[in-house]
């Protein structure tokens, strides 16, 4: 039988016995459980003590053995045992693997005697050997697993990562052609009557150029280059605020339970934002219960802590607030989960998604510095968890958001330095302002624009200048040589990125105004006006 040592070193437990099945049976009878569930104390049994401290290799009556090794209880049961066991005699060698003791190996025998204890002792070594290696085989299996798990979480960020700043990307280009699209059309509109058949032409221009500048902040969502308004707020009363609304969104055969936490912790999140995770979630949810069922909305505070199995490398050990969206429906495969947050992937059918609704959540909650789980099995139903980092003060009163200053009008007779790359860009906000009364100036790059203000010094009240400039120098860099050269001059920033992506890229100062691509000819105004006038 071999006897292995307990993590903590006190006691020792039976790990293998070459007994036969009649022999195992008779003893477990006696003993009222199996041998392996007993802890055998090394303290109180002398000559398992004998053997694990001081290393010793005994040749031992079996019933004397035996009696010592048992709990206090079971001790009468020695003679029996022995019996069973058909025994007379026990020599008991320690286990060393690498000057360490883990255990011991006691071989039982009706004829055994000193000249055997060699021949024993070289298998005790010759088990420990084994047994060390088939340990080091499973450390290393464990490594193996342990690897392959942190290669395709890393493929998964990078890959998430290369997708994340492809459609930042490409949302930043696209929303620069919405600029240039819905401002003409806005500035067309303005020269046609309301009867003028051209309007309505005109009018779905408009409408086109918002779905798409709405697919571009879906875009941006799940890049974590959209504009956040984060306030310090109480989900469970986001939650039971969208109640009523989730209803027809999700149909009246599914049921909508509500298992809200009490004395919930807040977070600091963006309320519009985190309303549309938690409705594109309730919907994904819908989708996958066609036949009916029920969607749980849960809320809890946690406590993440270091090693999660499995492991969540983005989720930092710390307090949370979870928000957990489940349903029972048709659930889904691995290969699914792991493209699940990737934007345009669906696996519903052509014309019944976009494919961005989860990429949207992905992003919202990235941005907001917590982090969403998956976790489903075909027809088990899905559970998606949130993790919202927990404000450190649970009493901290929601703040409501600052009411913007009130509008002093959007027409003005300043001079405005517009710079930017894009000459249809700058050719149109030239138009918006000169329209409105403003002397306009233009310059693609920062170079030509301190020459200009320099030329006209303080003439030039406003610089419009785009964050990403050619030439080596920004537009923060610009505004900040401008500032140094000519004190007073004020300055707007636009992008097609949002003002949280560049801010986080040290693009924009500590601040300062932006505005977002696209935006209309009237957010333009307004923004300049405000700037002027602050």
């Amino acid at each position: 039988m071999v006897f292995l040592a307990e993590p903590d070193g006190t006691t020792v437990r039976l790990a293998y016995s070459s007994h036969g099945q009649e022999s195992a049976q008779a003893v477990r009878a006696l003993l009222g459980r199996p041998a392996k569930e007993i802890a055998f104390d090394i303290e109180s049994a002398e000559q398992i003590r004998k053997v694990i401290r001081e290393r010793r290799v005994l040749l031992l009556d079996a019933e004397e053995a035996v009696s010592q090794a048992l709990p206090g209880e079971l001790k009468t049961q020695a003679a029996a045992i022995v019996r069973a066991l058909n025994t007379r005699w026990a020599i008991e060698v320690p286990l060393t693997v690498e000057e360490k003791v883990i255990g011991l190996l006691v071989v039982h025998s009706g004829d055994l005697d000193q000249q055997d204890l060699p021949a024993i002792t070289a298998f005790a070594n010759q088990i420990a050997a084994s047994w060390q290696k088939a340990r080091l085989m499973q450390d290393l299996e464990r490594s193996l697993r342990e690897l392959q798990r942190t290669q395709g979480e890393l493929i998964q960020a990078q890959k998430m990562e290369a997708i994340g700043r492809l459609a930042g990307g490409i949302a930043h280009d696209f929303n620069n052609l919405l600029t240039a699209i819905g401002g003409y059309a806005q500035l067309l509109l303005e020269r046609f009557t309301g009867s003028d058949p051209a309007r309505a032409d005109l009018e779905e221009i408009k409408k086109a150029t918002g779905k798409a500048g709405a697919l571009t902040r879906q875009l941006l969502a799940f890049s974590r280059k959209q504009v956040l308004q984060p306030r310090v707020l109480d989900l469970n009363e986001v939650i039971t605020n969208m109640q009523t609304m989730l209803r027809p969104l999700i149909g009246e055969h599914i049921a909508l339970e509500a298992s809200l936490a009490p004395e919930l912790g807040r977070v600091k999140a963006d309320p519009l934002q985190l309303e549309q995770v938690i409705m594109n979630l309730a919907i994904n949810a819908a989708d996958a219960m066609p036949r009916g069922g029920r969607l749980i909305l849960e809320t809890d505070n946690v406590e993440v802590e270091p090693g999660l199995e499995p492991a969540a490398p983005e989720l930092r050990p710390g307090l949370y607030v979870l928000l957990a969206v489940s349903d029972d429906g048709v659930g889904m495969d691995s290969d699914t989960q792991g493209r699940l947050f990737e934007p345009f992937f669906t696996t519903k059918p052509p014309g019944k998604g976009t494919g961005l609704g989860l990429s949207t959540v992905y992003g919202i909650v990235a941005q907001s510095g917590g982090h969403v789980q998956a976790y489903s099995r075909p027809g088990y139903g899905s559970s998606f968890k949130v993790y919202l980092p927990r404000m450190p003060d649970p009493d901290i009163p929601a703040a409501e958001p600052p009411s913007p200053p009130p509008a002093q009008g959007s027409r003005g007779g300043e001079t405005v330095l517009l710079v930017d790359e894009d000459a249809a860009a700058r050719d149109l906000l030239s138009k918006v302002l000169g329209a409105r009364g403003y002397t306009v100036l233009e310059a693609d790059q920062a170079e030509t624009a301190l020459a200009q203000a320099d030329g006209r010094g303080a003439q030039v009240q406003l610089v419009i200048s785009d964050v990403i400039l050619p030439g080596g120098m920004g537009g923060e860099a610009l505004a900040a040589l401008l500032a140094s050269r000519h004190p007073g001059m004020r300055f707007l920033f636009v992008s097609g990125y949002t003002a949280g992506a560049v801010r986080h890229g040290g693009l924009l100062p500590p601040g300062a105004r932006f505005l977002q691509r696209p935006f209309g000819p009237e957010a333009l105004a307004r923004a300049v006006r405000e700037v002027l006038d602050g």
